[in-house]
């Protein structure tokens, strides 16, 4: 029968959209061909030509059993959904193209057996269609040119022209989350009181533990790697141990398949070593340039602050060995240019710890705002913290320390939510910001850096933003919010609340959480894996974070900061005293 025709929840064999047989039934060859299907990555990524025809009809959501079905029939698909899903396609276009070619090869089976043709032939031979509508976000891997980012500043703001970016991305960066196509958990919600209702209760329980059972068999370490296919692992060396590689990232370099920490660096006596051993790490310097050159020391993540990271980048591509630096990128995007050009000169990969592309969390929300909002209409960030009201400038330290950070707290907290509206929505245009500093704060004697910041932008789609980030207020809020014209999402960006879907259904307002995969304990592990992977060059694989679009990030924040500093393209952490105050 026609594929849209099926909506139930039981899971259906993939060829059963084509020929009405049990598996028992299936011919061995046939059998052998489907499973063919899953070896290469343009089953996923190309259409088979039958696609084309005008009876192709497909839709995701009324085919979830035979995407089920699928993934029992053949184990390999849930491998390739974490390399292609979403930064390569999307998760409806990666099932449409797969089933295109199941129908391809069914259609063509059958005709070549003639006694399995019934007299409902005519309605077996009906196929599903492309759904061309979604497209794949525009994140440039690590061969796109050097050529500085094309983001435009609004014509109120320019001081001058932004740079352009001529470069054109030749393949779409993959993200390394399984996601499948999950009925999401109902919320009514009426004069103010939620109470939880599931749409079908069954179906989501069963979309979240195939989402979690994938999630796992992609990310933890327990997992069995294909190291006679792609090689040994990859060997890291770090530099710098402070509190994110404590938890966040370095533990992640061990659980990551096809990767392994060797060396650690610390310029702090004694640090490099006591971490070394709480860690079970062979080898530890107190010199970076040791490190680097260390023969055992493959690829290098650099999780020092962004004061250094220019010099340090610089010594790794000497080295020409492949780069991880944390973020921000650097001080300024002046300095971010500068690091993508010279790896784009030596054939480096450069890649970036913006690990919210890769986390559970951003992949469905991403998903959410592809395929329920409509089109984005506008999107609000709001965060506030009392960071500047109860804290002294040396219990911040270096984050407000304008030589090591490139700016206030704004550099460090902010980086992370422009990055994900990047990621979420693409290149950020017409951006126009302002910053200043609060008087007279009772912990701010000391404080010469910015401490509220306000961004203005719209989007390719012609969505307006807005944001404001302020870290000396009374209360505390994280909020980011996305308007369509189907629905809105909203979400904190650091915390760990799965999105909130909501719609209008008959004059309610209806709100739904958005089912995710559980978080992994190291949230660096899913983009290190991708990392991993691409650098062993696994099939498909190109990690969602380099520093092409670090760098797009840099310039939004060049953008809003630069009439505080007056101008942001030379050494300005040198010349406080002409800062805006």
């Amino acid at each position: 029968e026609s594929m849209g025709n099926s909506v139930g929840h039981d899971p259906l064999p993939p060829w059963s959209i084509v020929l009405d047989i049990s598996e028992d039934e299936l011919d061995e060859d046939l059998k052998a061909n489907l499973l063919e299907l899953s070896e290469s990555h343009l089953s996923f990524t190309e259409p088979h030509e039958c696609s084309k025809t005008e009876d192709y009809d497909f839709d995701l959501e009324e085919c979830i059993s035979y995407v089920h079905g699928a993934v029992l029939f053949d184990k390999r698909l849930s491998s390739w959904m974490p390399k292609l899903i979403p930064k390569r396609i999307s998760e409806e276009l990666f099932w449409s193209n797969y089933f295109s070619h199941v129908c391809g090869i069914v259609t063509k089976w059958t005709e070549n057996s003639p006694h399995l043709i019934a007299s409902d032939s005519d309605e077996n031979s009906e196929q599903p269609t492309e759904d061309s509508a979604v497209a794949a976000d525009e994140s440039p891997n690590s061969t796109e040119s050097g050529a500085s980012s094309s983001i435009s500043e609004h014509p109120e703001s320019k001081e001058s022209e932004a740079p352009k970016d001529d470069s054109t991305p030749e393949e779409q960066p993959e993200s390394d989350v399984a996601v499948a196509s999950a009925p999401v958990e109902s919320v009514s919600v009426a004069n103010g009181n939620e109470s939880l209702e599931s749409e079908s209760a069954p179906t989501v329980e069963e979309s979240q533990t195939l989402e979690q059972n994938l999630f796992s068999e992609y990310i933890e370490a327990e997992v069995q790697d294909s190291k006679t296919e792609y090689g040994p692992p990859i060997r890291w060396g770090i530099l710098g141990c402070g509190d994110v590689c404590e938890w966040k990232s370095g533990p992640g370099f061990q659980r990551a398949r096809g990767s392994e920490l060797t060396a650690v660096m610390c310029r702090t006596p004694g640090m490099a070593k006591s971490f070394a051993e709480r860690h079970g790490v062979k080898k530890y310097y107190t010199d970076a340039k040791a490190l680097i050159d260390d023969p055992d020391v493959e690829a290098v993540y650099i999780a020092t602050p962004p004061g250094s990271h220019l010099e340090y980048a610089k010594l790794v591509c000497e080295a020409m060995k492949p780069c991880f630096v944390e973020k921000p990128m650097a001080r300024n995007f002046e300095e971010c240019k500068e690091m993508v050009d010279i790896f784009y000169r030596n054939n480096l990969p450069l890649f970036v710890a913006y690990y919210r592309r890769a986390h559970p969390r951003f992949i469905r929300a991403k998903e959410t705002v592809d395929h329920h909002l409509g089109q984005i209409t506008s999107i609000s960030v709001r965060y506030s913290a009392d960071t500047h009201l109860v804290k002294t400038p040396s219990e911040i330290s270096w984050r407000i320390e304008s030589e090591q950070s490139g700016g206030g707290l704004f550099m460090d907290i902010a980086s992370h939510t422009l990055d994900i509206l990047d990621f979420l929505l693409g290149p950020l245009d017409h951006v126009y910001g302002d910053a200043v500093k609060t008087p007279n704060l009772p912990k701010g004697d000391e404080i010469n850096v910015e401490t509220v910041v306000a961004l203005s932008f719209r989007t390719s789609s012609s969505a307006v933003g807005s944001c404001v980030w302020n870290f000396a207020a009374c209360v505390r809020e994280d909020n980011l919010e996305i308007v369509g014209t189907k629905g809105s999402m909203t979400m904190s960006v650091f915390g760990d609340d799965s999105p909130m879907l909501h719609q209008a259904h008959g004059g309610k307002l209806l709100s739904r959480r958005v089912p995710c995969p559980h978080l992994p304990d190291h949230v660096h592990q899913p983009l290190i894996q991708t990392i991993c992977d691409e650098l062993r060059q696994l099939p498909g694989c190109i990690s969602p974070s380099h520093g092409h679009s670090a760098r797009r990030t840099a310039q939004v924040m060049d953008i809003a900061l630069r009439k505080y500093y007056r101008d942001r393209s030379d050494d300005f952490w040198d010349r406080p005293l002409k800062w805006t105050k």
